[in-house]
């Protein structure tokens, strides 16, 4: 049980850092539109 908590967990970091990449992007992609 405890080794199964551990993955969730890192899944959700995991999660957490992907959307703020995307967000990182779109936003990359916006200023190069303004360009």
């Amino acid at each position: 049980m405890g080794r199964h908590k551990k993955i969730e967990r890192r899944r959700e970091i995991e999660r957490r850092r992907r959307r703020r990449l995307k967000r990182l992007k779109m936003r990359a992609k916006q200023l190069e539109e303004k360009k």
